[in-house]
């Protein structure tokens, strides 16, 4: 899909995923700030969810289990005990079928269709789940999700796009600047699972106003962050949740989600050294930190934790989430 102003979004059926997002820096110049694989087969066996629609439910979930009115189900272990983005037939590992195709005069929508099977890594019901991408002439990409179940179920689906809007996956992304309408995080416990909520004023993770990565990844022990911060009440205003800039190439995107419960920023810290990407002039290794995930979601594992207020998809009705990109430059 392309606009006037010299958008272009590239979608791939394999994992309904984002594989390219071309937009014009501030000399014109137009590059490619979402990051891609350079090679199609590796999309096969990405552990990076590379652009992908994760599905039926994003981050942990603890000790590969949860219950639903008193019943336990056994999820996939993939990442030690934790359930990591659905297990290991999760939907960004998926063929998707193409759904329909419209071009208007003022925009243009891609949608595509999964069914899932009941039992399949533990969750329950024959499910089907939807997702919708629209590019307008303002620069706009809304994803729109939906999943329908004939079994309760838990579902929690986002969009796994790393960015880095320098447009030079060889360096870092840490020049971006980040800024996120939450006035809380939940700090990370054991086993990479959302901890005790922490309020972002007076720590580092105060994005209120924008802030270069690297200023606040120096003041972390670890280095790193891939923590939900809380936006709920952003996203209900209808306000901006997010926004990453680059000061050097001007350009960027401000992200809304009237859905979003939270926004798992991950500054890349576990990419690896070990893809080869599409750069700008040919391939280039990635590296960790090289892109930047702003994941709108519900919160990880909030199945085993009802303080997070879990939602949980009832038989017969409808689950939906939405989350639009505003490209700016």
């Amino acid at each position: 899909m392309e606009n006037q102003k010299g958008v272009l979004v590239e979608i791939s059926t394999w994992g309904a995923a984002v594989t390219k997002i071309v937009v014009p820096d501030k000399n014109q110049n137009r590059k490619n700030v979402c990051l891609r694989l350079a090679e199609a087969a590796d999309y096969r066996r990405d552990g990076l969810y590379a652009g992908a629609t994760v599905a039926p439910a994003a981050g942990r979930i603890g000790g590969g289990s949860f219950a639903i009115d008193g019943k336990t189900y056994s999820v996939t272990q993939n990442e030690g005990t934790n359930c990591l983005h659905g297990g290991r037939e999760n939907a960004s590992f998926r063929e998707w079928s193409l759904l329909q195709t419209a071009e208007l005069a003022d925009r243009a929508t891609v949608a595509m269709i999964l069914h899932m099977e009941d039992g399949v890594d533990g969750f329950p019901g024959n499910r089907t789940f939807f997702a919708c991408y629209t590019l307008d002439e303002q620069s706009r990409l809304s994803v729109a999700y939906k999943a329908i179940s004939d079994k309760d179920t838990y579902v929690n689906m986002t969009n796994h796009t790393y960015f880095n809007f320098d447009g030079d996956f060889s360096r870092p992304a840490t020049n971006q600047v980040l800024s996120v309408a939450a006035d809380s995080y939940l700090e990370n416990g054991e086993n990479h699972l959302p901890g005790k909520r922490v309020p972002v004023k007076g720590t580092c993770m105060d994005f209120s106003r924008s802030r270069r990565l690297s200023d606040v990844l120096a003041q972390r022990e670890d280095g790193g962050i891939d923590h939900a911060f809380d936006v709920r009440k952003a996203a209900r205003e209808g306000k901006r949740i997010a926004e990453l800039f680059s000061l050097t190439s001007g350009c960027g995107v401000r992200i809304k989600s009237p859905t979003a419960q939270c926004v798992v920023v991950y500054t890349g810290g576990g990419i690896g050294i070990d893809w080869k990407l599409e750069g700008q002039d040919g391939p280039v290794m990635s590296s960790d930190g090289c892109a930047v995930a702003l994941e709108c979601q519900a919160f990880p594992n909030a199945v085993n934790r009802p303080d997070l207020k879990p939602e949980i998809l009832r038989a017969g009705g409808e689950y939906h989430h939405e989350i639009v990109y505003e490209f700016l430059f």
